[in-house]
């Protein structure tokens, strides 16, 4: 199986937030874990997430949050997913 996709070169402006229609997205807090439930398109937008952190000059310390406000209609947690670059 053969999957393509863009991803965007990183510029000074401000990271590019990655969520396709139709993902959703479930956080929960528990004592000692975190669980995500998750659709195919937000598993799918959270790889290319992570990829674009991975392969573009994100500066270390750079940070998106999955919540209601950037995952539009999908994000049906009351905790929000961070994902941070840090340093190697």
């Amino acid at each position: 199986m053969d999957i393509s996709f863009e991803i965007p070169d990183y510029d000074d402006g401000g990271l590019e937030v990655f969520w396709d229609e139709g993902a959703k997205l479930k956080v929960q807090s528990f004592d000692k874990a975190v669980a995500l439930y998750i659709n195919k398109q937000a598993l799918l937008s959270l790889a290319k997430q992570l990829i674009y952190l991975a392969v573009n000059n994100v500066p270390e310390g750079s940070h998106i949050h999955f919540d209601d406000f950037f995952c539009k209609n999908g994000f049906l947690g009351d905790v929000e997913l961070i994902i941070g670059k840090m340093t190697d």
